[in-house]
């Protein structure tokens, strides 16, 4: 649905409007700017209970039938200028939304196509296809096919029976599959080579973690038996000179 959004837009000069004090106005900011200082006089002038001049500029001229019906109601310039302030804020936030489409629709992607890989079976297939039967296009029965490139003087003949190409295929196929089969074998191999290493290193962890004469065992007992000699040493030469 296409949002109006003639507010947003100056108008044409026979349909400006002019204010009792002569000034001139194009478009709905000067009507708002014009509100913010706008004597009273010229504010009853054009706003009474008899009519309301800035409610049918904006119904007849803006073609907003919803604000204007929203301004008839009110009876001072700051509510008038609050409604207007609210209504234009809510047509440049449409504005935008649907220019932010509309340039969505138009720029290019960012990401490339990425090319579609082809099975090269396929590529075998039609290769072995193309080679027997040519680039024609519709099937033609092997005799008229002879004699029209007999014709044109072709050294190029269907020499090739649809048995011998279906042999092929099965034979193309089968490689693939024998091929399939090798690649699974080596796959289940290498899982379980890495289940085998995976539960080595466990038990060397394992083993090593119980292990009783651990480096960090071994420099505890020789620090504690360094020290407790060099205690007693001390103890004996402090005895000796005693007595």
């Amino acid at each position: 649905m296409q949002q109006n959004r003639k507010l947003l837009e100056n108008v044409s000069p026979d349909k400006a409007f002019v204010l009792s004090n002569g000034r001139v106005m194009k478009n709905v900011y000067e009507l708002m700017n014009s509100l913010m200082g706008m004597d009273d006089s010229v504010f009853s002038h054009h706003v009474n209970y008899e009519r309301n001049d800035f409610a049918n500029w904006i119904r007849y001229v803006f073609e907003d039938v919803e604000l204007a019906d929203r301004i008839h109601a009110m009876n001072s310039k700051e509510d008038i200028y609050k409604a207007l302030k609210e209504a234009m804020s809510q047509k440049q936030e449409e504005k935008a939304e649907g220019d932010m489409e509309r340039n969505l629709m138009v720029l290019p992607s960012p990401f490339p196509k990425q090319q579609r890989r082809q099975n090269p079976v396929r590529l075998q297939i039609k290769k072995a296809i193309k080679k027997s039967f040519g680039q024609q296009k519709k099937e033609k029965k092997p005799a008229v096919l002879q004699r029209q490139l007999s014709e044109e003087g072709s050294i190029r003949t269907p020499g090739t029976t649809n048995e011998e190409l279906l042999g092929k295929i099965d034979e193309i196929l089968a490689r693939e599959k024998e091929i399939l089969a090798r690649e699974k074998e080596i796959d289940y191999k290498e899982s379980r080579i890495k289940e085998v290493e995976e539960r080595v290193e466990e038990k060397l962890k394992s083993r090593k973690s119980e292990s009783f004469f651990s480096p960090e065992f071994v420099q505890g007992i020789v620090t504690g038996f360094l020290v407790t000699l060099i205690a007693m040493l001390l103890y004996i030469k402090f005895s000796a000179s005693f007595v």
